[in-house]
């Protein structure tokens, strides 16, 4: 793993590295990205396991789409378009020509879908690529966020999701 942090140093440079790494990264001390755990609950009703992640999903999907001038417009067809990802990745495995976008922390900038989707289909290591435009950049998708956001009524369904991620990976050493 020290290689790996070494490498992505420098900037503009693709590399795979451990989903459950990216993961942890991502969502900090503070569950910094409940986007993650969201878009896990959209995953399970896909894999028929609930009948509420989608609309969850898309909710919050839409909610951010609309705060957020730099995410495209495309993004309101959310649920066709992340079931089109998941059957993509379910068929094809992980495409190494996208890689997940990452900033010098090795938090998600852009790529959250394909990285649920990884970690949820136990795909153990996905490309990265720390681009300059993106190296400094920070976000904020966390339960504070959720709850000043009017969304706090999911939070513990995104904390079962997120220890039930924990147990698959720290269960099995990734």
């Amino acid at each position: 793993m020290e290689k790996l942090c070494e490498l992505s140093q420098i900037k503009n440079i693709k590399i795979l590295m451990p989903t459950y790494f990216i993961y942890k990264q991502s969502m900090g001390d503070n569950m910094n990205d409940c986007e993650i755990l969201i878009r896990f609950l959209a995953l399970d009703e896909y894999f028929k396991k609930n009948n509420f992640g989608f609309r969850i999903y898309d909710q919050i999907q839409k909610y951010r789409v609309k705060q957020k001038k730099e995410i495209p417009n495309k993004q309101y067809d959310n649920v066709n378009n992340f079931k089109r990802l998941i059957k993509s990745i379910q068929k094809n495995g992980y495409i190494d020509l996208y890689p997940i976008v990452l900033n010098k922390n090795y938090a998600v900038v852009d790529g959250a879908h394909r990285l649920s989707v990884a970690l949820y289909l136990g795909i153990k290591e996905v490309p990265v690529i720390f681009p300059e435009n993106a190296y400094d950049f920070n976000f904020d998708y966390s339960i504070n966020w959720l709850k000043a956001n009017g969304f706090g009524q999911y939070i513990d369904l995104l904390l079962e999701q997120h220890n039930r991620i924990k147990t698959m990976y720290e269960d099995s050493n990734v």
